[in-house]
């Protein structure tokens, strides 16, 4: 089921459709009223004018006509004269027919009631002249006073027809100007109404979106800002019960959930920086108690490889058990710097604890012999057994150069 904002928008925008649509048709009829109306007037007042002109020559030639056979009377003349009246007869009629416009004024009627009498009258004249003229002339008679006050009147009532029509036609043009001016500001004031309903219908969407959509989008807004900013989500106020009211609520689901994982997240983050600072202190114990352990196997490692002095020239280095690479590399050591310090001339190396010599060990006491003599001191290995010796033969040293006794005691009655 659509939400009410979706229904809102929707009828909303139906509206303004349905408001652009009724004011283009509204504005589009009054225009082609307007065009219509303009050319009925136009063309209406055309033949008015046209067939008023017609009526007025007609009438013009019956006059000439009747004053020229009063002159000198002719055969053609007298068909003319009633070919002219048989025109001004059709002229008046079709002017009595035609549906000619009023504008809904009564003076404007008046007039053409008048001037069809008037007309009307005209005709009787001229016909009665017509006839008087043509009988008069085949009895060869002289015109009387009376014809020429016929012609007389025919022209007076001709000029009154005629000045009356141009004020008439004049009247109906002033009319027909001033109709086409109101429905022009008809059309125009429509045109308006209706520019002012799309224009108050777009500020009312305007107003709506700005309370229903913007505003609660801009709040929005601000909160996350806010909760960028501070790391922390506050509530909003659901304002709706539309889409956006849905947004907010989610969005204060969203805030509660945050509140929660963070609150969870800081006691776990209090937790472990406990248990950190434990560990510390924990890594703290063991590193003291590593460096006295390392200290200790220092000192192991000085007493597992001793030197002695036996004189004041003399050193013995006694050695029991296995022979790593960390005891060569301190025996090397002790060796040395024990030369060094008591300046002395002999190191006697017993060897007789050390279970097995490889190639290793082999070479690591060659080392110490090469170096002591390097220090001016004669090294000499006592305790060699025959695996030993086997072992320093298959590494190639110079045997001459290689001092060896039987035991300790051997050395010291030298």
């Amino acid at each position: 089921m659509s939400k009410r904002l979706t229904r809102l928008v929707f009828l909303g925008s139906l509206g303004v459709l349905l408001v652009l649509l009724a004011t283009s048709l509204f504005t589009i009829h009054r225009t082609l009223v307007l065009r219509e109306t303009m050319l009925q007037l136009t063309d209406g007042t055309m033949l008015h004018t046209r067939i008023v002109d017609d009526f007025n020559v007609s009438a013009h030639r019956v006059i000439i006509e009747a004053q020229s056979i009063m002159l000198s009377p002719r055969e053609s003349e007298f068909e003319e004269i009633d070919a002219a009246l048989a025109n001004a007869r059709q002229a008046s009629d079709t002017l009595g027919a035609m549906r000619l416009p009023d504008f809904g004024d009564a003076a404007l009627a008046q007039r053409y009631e008048d001037l069809d009498v008037q007309r009307q009258s005209l005709l009787m004249l001229l016909q009665q002249m017509a006839v008087s003229v043509k009988a008069d002339a085949q009895v060869e008679m002289g015109q009387s006073d009376e014809m020429f006050e016929l012609v007389e009147q025919s022209e007076d009532l001709l000029g009154e027809v005629e000045e009356q029509s141009d004020a008439t036609l004049t009247y109906e043009q002033d009319m027909a100007c001033e109709l086409a001016k109101q429905m022009v500001l008809e059309v125009l004031v429509s045109v308006v109404v209706s520019l002012l309903l799309l224009l108050a219908t777009a500020i009312g969407a305007y107003l709506l979106l700005r309370r229903a959509i913007v505003h609660p989008l801009v709040a929005l807004t601000q909160a996350l800002r806010l909760f960028t900013d501070r790391q922390r989500a506050e509530p909003i106020v659901v304002t709706s019960k539309t889409e956006i009211g849905d947004l907010q609520r989610s969005f204060n689901h969203m805030a509660h959930v945050i509140d929660t994982q963070q609150s969870d997240l800081r006691a776990q983050i209090d937790l472990a920086e406990q248990a950190r600072r434990r560990a510390e202190q924990a890594q703290h114990d063991l590193s003291a108690q590593m460096l006295v352990v390392e200290e200790q196997r220092a000192v192991i490692r000085e007493m597992s490889v001793p030197v002695l002095p036996v004189s004041e020239s003399i050193l013995v280095m006694p050695l029991v058990g296995a022979i790593d690479a960390e005891r060569m590399t301190t025996m090397q050591r002790q060796a040395l710097r024990a030369i060094q310090e008591h300046r002395a001339t002999k190191l006697l190396i017993d060897i007789t604890g050390i279970p097995l010599i490889d190639t290793q060990v082999g070479q690591g006491i060659i080392q110490i012999i090469r170096a002591g003599r390097v220090l001016g001191a004669d090294i000499i290995l006592i305790g060699v057994r025959p695996e030993v010796a086997q072992a320093i033969v298959m590494l190639g040293v110079d045997l001459p150069t290689l001092h060896t006794a039987r035991d300790l005691r051997t050395v010291l009655q030298l």
